[in-house]
């Protein structure tokens, strides 16, 4: 909560980078269904979450392992139990969500679109003004490397 109240990050946040305060409430909700452990709710959002934004895509490990534990290996409870939470929860992600975000698209022939927007290899997955992190050692490569081979 007092993340929000920091007028500064406030101010960044929707207005040089749109809604990401609004994503990361959604990411916020998934955690706390998680607590709850009302796990169908907690994997509506978070994919709803990753269809707004897919950057969420790193924490999907921890949020399937929590579903995996929670509703379909949960303790003291049937094999039944455990497929039918299974089956739920794949159901629910899987087909309702996906097919109400992405049907219009595979309706319209558009779904390549959609994939090479969100994954834009062709561009480069980085921007050379952008703060690397993680593909700095790509960056340094691509940018001094080749240009020095390219010289020679």
């Amino acid at each position: 909560m007092l993340s929000y109240l920091n007028l500064g990050l406030f101010m960044v946040d929707n207005i040089h980078f749109q809604y990401n305060s609004m994503m990361y409430g959604l990411f916020i909700l998934a955690v706390h269904y998680i607590v709850q452990e009302r796990y169908l709710k907690s994997a509506f959002f978070y994919a709803v979450l990753l269809n707004f934004k897919h950057i969420y895509l790193y924490s999907a490990p921890a949020f399937g392992i929590m579903y995996l534990k929670g509703a379909c290996f949960a303790p003291n409870s049937s094999r039944w139990t455990r497929a039918k939470s299974f089956v739920l929860l794949a159901v629910q992600t899987l087909v309702i969500t996906v097919v109400i975000s992405f049907g219009p698209f595979i309706m319209t022939g558009q779904l390549s679109q959609i994939v090479s927007r969100l994954f834009p290899f062709d561009r480069g997955l980085v921007h050379d003004y952008m703060a690397a992190n993680v593909w700095e050692l790509h960056i340094i490569f691509n940018k001094y490397v080749l240009n020095l081979v390219r010289w020679f």
